[in-house]
């Protein structure tokens, strides 16, 4: 469902000659008295730098700051719920890194071996303790790479390694989605020739199959709040992707599944397969691409009452994720095939602002 993107990124990734060289600089002086940068978009420019672009301070219509770079020859990134650490993935050494943007320090976290590389996904914890993450690699005899689920633990997993593996060797598997008390990861799948949902626990415990259906499971999103799983269930011969939920609890025992459902009326729509599901921080809405129609946001009621209320703003994104700001407010997006980020209003009028050109890849809105 990457490919442009993965067939980009491997492409550009072949081009670096030597070692990729680090830029690092220090968190803005106002991160704490800003709440430990709530206002910023961790983006990535070119497939290969990331950097932070302040939304306050920002001139509207402007490429983002040169001077707020985190760092070049990367492949991915994520800030900590936290608001402390940036983690990515460094091509040039095949590590996991994370940036301690107080004290401008990098720690390697996990060693990936040779041929191996990052897949789309890397995922904090809610904690800010763990990352999960997409390893792909290639496999004797096989045409197509591997794709893994691994998660580390920070200051506890071996760093020469690349962390523990969750998913089944030299498998398909990806999307992981961390469970909201950072516990274990719920991911996608395909065994024995179907793809579904499962959940494991970070120390390997598991799996519990949380999907049992004949489509395509894809693209997870667990709630903040705990309760629900949102996902992509694709049928091939019916040619539709279809929006749907799963319940889900942890009443003190571990976790279980609590009942399915679709989402309605949006069941013969067809989502971007380029556009992972984005709930908001307080789980009372959803933003999904659909291909057709554009993006949509979903008003929540509790689990299995009634019909989910769906609103469409009349914009389009590309081959990028939604991002909630952390107040509820709004939802921030690269138009189709546009390197811009904007910004729209989640209630309402969308009330579209462009705040930046140069734009490549929206990581993370903390």
């Amino acid at each position: 469902m990457f490919q442009k993107r993965t067939l980009l990124r491997l492409a550009t990734a072949a081009l670096i000659a030597g070692p990729a060289v680090v830029m690092v600089s220090p968190a803005d002086a106002d991160d704490q008295t800003r709440g430990g940068g709530i206002n910023r978009v961790l983006y990535e420019k070119g497939t290969t730098t990331l950097g932070v672009f302040d939304l306050k301070s920002a001139i509207p219509d402007q490429a983002p700051p040169t001077t707020q770079p985190v760092a070049n020859g990367t492949q991915e990134g994520a800030y900590s719920p936290d608001g402390t650490r940036i983690a990515y993935f460094r091509v040039s050494d095949r590590t996991i890194q994370v940036l301690n943007r107080s004290t401008n320090t990098l720690t390697k976290a996990a060693t990936f071996p040779a041929g191996a590389s990052l897949g789309v996904f890397l995922r904090w914890s809610p904690d800010s303790t763990k990352l999960a993450y997409n390893m792909r690699h290639p496999v004797a005899g096989q045409s197509f790479p591997a794709e893994e689920v691994w998660t580390l633990t920070l200051g506890v997993t071996n760093s020469a390694t690349p962390g523990l593996r969750l998913s089944t060797a030299n498998g398909q598997a990806n999307s992981p989605t961390w469970s909201p008390d950072s516990q274990g990861v719920a991911y996608s799948e395909t065994l024995g020739g179907q793809n579904d949902l499962y959940f494991k626990y970070s120390n390997g415990t598991g799996p519990l199959q949380i999907t049992n259906d004949a489509p395509t499971q894809s693209f997870p999103s667990w709630s903040p709040n705990g309760d629900r799983i949102a996902y992509i269930s694709a049928d091939p011969t019916a040619g539709t992707r279809t929006l749907k939920v799963t319940g889900m609890f942890n009443a003190g025992f571990g976790w279980s599944v609590g009942g399915t459902g679709a989402i309605t009326p949006a069941t013969s729509r067809i989502v971007s397969p380029t556009s992972p599901i984005s709930w908001s921080p307080n789980s009372l809405r959803l933003a999904v691409n659909w291909t057709s129609t554009g993006i949509a946001l979903y008003t929540t009621p509790p689990f299995g009452s009634g019909n989910w209320q769906e609103t469409f703003n009349g914009e389009k994104s590309g081959q990028n994720a939604l991002l909630w700001s952390p107040d509820n407010l709004k939802v921030a997006y690269q138009p189709l095939g546009k390197n811009e980020l904007w910004t729209m209003n989640a209630g309402g009028s969308a009330n579209p602002f462009k705040f930046a050109n140069e734009v490549g890849f929206l990581l993370s809105w903390h």
